[in-house]
Order: structure tokens, then sequence, then C-alpha cells
């Protein structure tokens, strides 16, 4: 008999008893796992207390000594049975929620030109097998992933551990200690973190949006979706986690990128940077940082603010202009230093032309169009931008890292890069309540309205009302990374935007004094256009060999016969791991396949989750020979651009 099931059944010795020794046990695992989580279950209860009588279980709140449970029409106490009940079918109870940002089946309205090809007969294979888009398939004996907003006491998390036989993520926030002490006289804690592999614990204080992040990103399709929530109580600091994990959970599926993506990246920058020669200074390791601030300018509502302060003192700083700055800036009298930029698009050039980069220095990432190198007739630089394909190809000396999503993340890492004191102006992360989220005078035509899927964040000054979403959240954690990674550097945030952890918040900062001009030629000496000063190989020799052992490895994951959503939910974890080991490695391919990949077997996994099939087997293997198939399609796709790289790298060095 289950621990729950003994509860119910014995007498109210028996009970304090069986509580009594479950506590114990719970004590002396905390004792030795976690101080903190220990020191909460030796600590006398204020709030709340356990009752345990002829009824059963319950929790008496000691302030308005009412109960937490209710008892039902014969006396008894509901507390286990009740959550019992909520633990056996997540996906239909109504205290219950799917948590996910997405329409799960966005690759059937993509227009990217191969990968939505394979998640479109992936999905068409699944449809003509039942699959319902409406509905989701039995849970079985596996829970992927859940997050509990409060333990309520305990007895859903040790219901859940007693219903199914394995857990593959599980994301626990309670607020109150006392709950998670009453908690320990239910849930066996040593066999929760024995056997859920993917687990976070938070008791008291709200994670750091960060940790939020490190969780769901090291298990993503596992704990994304369908990311069963159950919230148990409501208080303000458990909103503050749970618009933590929207943001912190939705931006990780908006950072798949494609192949197709890639490839547009891989042939600018050939463009950019082929023929044995560089056609562009590239930048090196800088050596040593500037004493003069690099003011980064973004094209946040709060640049507006900020335009005074700007002209009067753009003489004692360098300014970076992120993008769609520029307009704004020139617009209103301020002349930037350098204009950077990273986008891959071929229009970006005449928006830059159109705003008058015509003479300002640019710096610019290898994968950007060269028709926006091309907009500027003044010095022109670029970097290779970190974690995109092309970019690994010939291994340049040194990565820009933290370079995405927006082109502001690559003038902040920039700064932080050459200078040790950095500030950001008008980058926002965000956007506040009655105001537009870019600056008046920028390109983009806004009204004031929160857009959909807003919530409400921490915001750089306390009296500003700020929101956030899933994009915006991204481009927040990697400043974070940014300025984790450069604790030499002196960075303050001047933006009426969101708070970003390890930048100071500022009104007015101290510019000091200093040789702007000298300054600028500093920076200007840290690019080089020497091949060998910049690049250490030539990729191409050893690339196709490459994709072959990258192939094989691939498939070898998913070829395992595989009978049910159980051992399919194995299949992705290693895929994950492999993904993961090859982006560690650096791996040229992970950058050019891994987000296509990342979007043909979430399509598999949204599949399996929607369809009942008698023959998991077979279905499986229907999915895995669409996915085989439309990647190896894929490869030959990329040969064929292989060989006219090698084409064009031949015709380069013929010398006429």
């Amino acid at each position: 008999m289950k621990f729950l099931e003994e509860l119910q059944a014995a007498s109210p010795v028996a009970v304090k008893e069986l509580l009594k020794g479950r506590f114990a046990k719970n004590q002396s695992f905390f004792k030795r796992k976690d101080k903190k989580l220990y020191d909460y279950l030796t600590t006398r209860p204020t709030q709340f207390g356990l009752v345990a009588d002829n009824g059963g279980v319950n929790i008496l709140n000691l302030s308005t000594n009412t109960l937490v449970y209710p008892t039902d029409e014969g006396g008894r106490h509901t507390a286990i049975s009740v959550s019992m009940e909520m633990a056996a079918n997540p996906l239909s109870h109504t205290k219950w929620q799917v948590g996910f940002e997405q329409n799960p089946f966005y690759m059937i309205s993509s227009t990217l030109a191969f990968s939505a090809e394979v998640s479109r007969n992936i999905f068409g294979f699944a449809y003509s097998n039942g699959m319902r888009a409406e509905s989701f398939g039995a849970l079985d004996a596996h829970l992927t992933a859940a997050v509990l907003y409060g333990l309520g006491g305990g007895f859903v998390l040790e219901a859940m551990l007693e219903r199914y036989e394995s857990i593959g993520s599980l994301f626990i926030y309670e607020p109150l200690p006392e709950f998670f002490g009453i908690s320990a006289y239910f849930v066996d804690y040593e066999e929760l973190f024995d056997r859920v592999r993917h687990l976070m614990l938070c008791v008291g204080e709200p994670p750091p949006s960060l940790k939020i992040r490190e969780f769901f990103g090291s298990n993503r399709f596992g704990s994304l979706y369908p990311r069963l929530e159950l919230t148990m109580y409501d208080m303000p600091q458990m909103q503050l986690v749970k618009n933590s994990v929207r943001v912190e959970a939705g931006s990780l599926l908006h950072g798949f990128g494609s192949y197709e993506d890639e490839l547009i990246g891989w042939r600018n920058s050939q463009k950019n940077c082929s023929f044995k020669n560089l056609k562009y200074p590239a930048l090196k390791k800088v050596k040593k940082k500037l004493n003069f601030p690099i003011c980064v300018v973004g094209n946040g509502g709060s640049l507006d603010e900020k335009i005074e302060w700007l002209m009067a003192n753009q003489e004692k700083m360098i300014i970076f202009s992120a993008g769609t700055a520029l307009r704004t800036l020139l617009k209103n009298g301020v002349r930037p230093d350098f204009q950077i930029e990273i986008e891959r698009t071929d229009y970006l050039g005449g928006i830059l032309a159109e705003a008058g980069a015509k003479d300002i220095d640019m710096i610019a990432a290898n994968v950007v169009d060269p028709k926006t190198l091309e907009a500027s007739k003044a010095e022109r630089f670029i970097f290779f931008r970190d974690y995109t394909a092309v970019s690994y190809l010939d291994e340049p000396m040194f990565f820009l890292s933290d370079s995405s999503p927006f082109v502001g993340n690559a003038a902040f890492s920039l700064a932080t890069t050459f200078s040790k004191s950095v500030i950001l102006c008008g980058m926002d992360v965000g956007y506040k309540r009655g105001r537009t989220i870019h600056s008046k005078d920028s390109i983009y035509k806004e009204d004031e309205e929160l857009p959909p899927g807003s919530v409400r964040v921490k915001a750089n000054f306390e009296e500003s009302e700020i929101y956030s979403n899933h994009l915006f959240g991204l481009s927040r954690s990697v400043l974070e990374f940014a300025a984790a990674k450069h604790p030499d550097t002196k960075a303050v945030n001047i933006s009426d935007g969101v708070w970003i952890a390890g930048i100071e918040p500022c009104i007015k900062p101290n510019l000091g004094g200093g040789d702007k001009q000298k300054a600028k030629a500093l920076i200007k000496s840290s690019f080089s256009q020497k091949r060998d000063e910049v690049l250490k190989r030539d990729g191409l020799k050893s690339i196709e060999g490459e994709i072959g052992a990258f192939r094989n490895e691939l498939f070898a994951i998913f070829a395992q016969k595989v009978k049910s959503r159980s051992e399919f939910y194995e299949r992705v974890l290693i895929f994950e791991g492999f993904l993961a080991y090859k982006e560690a490695q650096k791996a040229v391919l992970f950058f050019l396949f891994g987000g296509t990949l990342k979007h043909i077997v979430f399509s598999m996994y949204v599949c399996v989750y929607h369809t009942e099939v008698d023959d998991f087997g077979a279905f499986y293997d229907g999915l895995c020979s669409r996915f085989f198939e439309g990647f190896d399609k894929i490869v030959g796709e990329f040969q064929k651009e292989l060989a006219k790289g090698r084409v064009s790298d031949l015709l380069g060095n013929i010398k006429i």
C-alpha cells in the first residue's frame, strides 16, 4: 500500500506515527542535502499547523483557526483525496493549466523553405493517424513536465510521485517555508530527488530569472511542452515567479534558429570575408581596455527622454548606435561614433542609407548583407558573431560572445570588450505602460498599447511600470551573461526600462575625462585585415567529412526501436544531450543544422503528445522515416552550397 493510501486507512494514532517517521526521514535527508531547507524543518511554525484526527489529515491556519482543505459530507478531510484526483489526470483537471505561450503547430504555417517541409510531412503523417490538435493523448506512467506554484502541504506532490513511474521535469516554488515544513510530513523528498531527472525546488524568496532560464534551458523539450502548471494558492511573490517563467521559458522556444537563416548568413559572410582575403578589418582579441566611457544607445522608448543628455555629453564618451537608434540620434543632432549592426536581412542597407549612415563608421557582424556595409562610405569593420554557423567555419581568433538576439546585445558586448566604463541608454529591453516600445523618431509606427503576451517585470527604476515578453526576456538574460563575463567593466543603466542584473541603475553617470579621438583610434586598432591575425584555418577542407559523422550520430539516436511514449522521451533526452555536446564543441554543423533539427524533433514531440495509436512502434517509425528523408534532403542542398563555395574560392585565387 502506498503512503497516502496508508494514511487514509490507518487510525489517528497510526497516522501520527507514519507522519513522524516520514518527517524524521526528510530531516535526515535535508541535513545531508541542503542546510537552508533543513533549517526550515527545525523552525517552530507560527502560521500553519498540521491536523491529524478521526477525519484524516489537514492543515490549520493558526491566525484564522480555519482549515485549508474542506471536509466532505461525512466529516472527512479531503486534503488527500482531492490531491490524488489532481495528480491522476492533470491534462483534464480544471486546477491544472497548460502553460505554453506559442502555437505548438507553428511549423505548419512556417515560411522556412526546407525546415517547414519536413515538419509539415511529419504533421501530415500524424494527422492521417488520428492526431487531434485540440486534445492530448494519455499520460501513461510518465509525466514529462510540471510546474507547481505552492506545495499546499505537499499532498499533490506525493500523489504525483505515487502515480507516475517517472517524472521528467519538475519546477516547484513554495513562497511559504511553513508549507514546505508541513510537506515534509507527506512527501518522500529523498525519492523525489532520486527519481525526478530535472528538479528545481525553491522555498522562500523567488528564484532569480537566470536560474529559471537555466532550469528550462537545460531540458528544453521535456520541460517546455506542454508544461503543465498547478497553482495551489496565490500571493504576490507567486505572480512574480509566474511572469518570470512565462518570459524565460517562452523565450527558449524563440531561440531555435533555422538552417535557412544560417544559410543567408553563410552566403553573406562568404562575400564579406572570402577569397583568402578579408574585405574589411576584423576584430582581434583586445589587449587592454579603455579608461574612457562607451555609451550604448538602443532604440527603446526611453531614448526620447535622454536626447538632451546625449547632446550635452556626446564629446565626453564614445557613442555606439545600436541598429535603428541611428535615425533618432541623427534627427536630434547626436552623431554616433560607430554604427553597430548584426542582422542578415537584405533591406537593412536601404534603411541605414535613408537614416544617414553614409559618413558614420560602422562595426558589423560578418553575416550582415553586403549592402548593409555599403550603406556607410566611412570606415567599416567586422566581428565574428557567435552562435552563427559560418563564424565557426574558419575559426576566428576572437568571437564576440553574447551578440544576439538584438543588435543592442552585440553593441553592449562590444562595449564591454573595449572599455572599463559602459553606459546603457535607450536599452529598455521591454516597454513601459503608456509609452511606445521604440523612440518616436524611429522607423516604427506604434501606438501605446501593451502587446499581447506582456508580463510585468522588475523595472530599472522602481517608480516605473515596465513589461516584457519572451524575446525581450532573452535579450535581458544575454545582457546579464555579458555583464558577468566582464567584472572589470563598470556598467550602468540610465534607461527607463527593465532591470538588468549586474548593471547598476543610474540617473546621472560620472563621465570623467579623457581624449575621445585617441580612444576611438585605439578601438580601430583592435581590427586587422591580415588573415593570419584573425582566422585560424580553412574550414572548407574538413567540413565534408564532418557532415557524414554528424548525420550518422544523429540518426543512430532515433534508429532504435521505440514501442512507447516513455521510450520516445528517452530518445529526445539523448538528442538534447547530443546537441549540447556539439554546442560545447563549437561544432559548425550544430550551429548550421541545430535550429532546424530542434524544430523537426519538436514537431515529432507534439505529434506524439496529440496522437493516440494502437501500435506506437509503427507510428514512431513513420515519424522517423520522414525526419531522416527530410534531413538528408537539407544536407544535399548544403553540399551544393559547399560546391559553389569551392568554385568561388578557386576563382578568387586566380590572378589576372
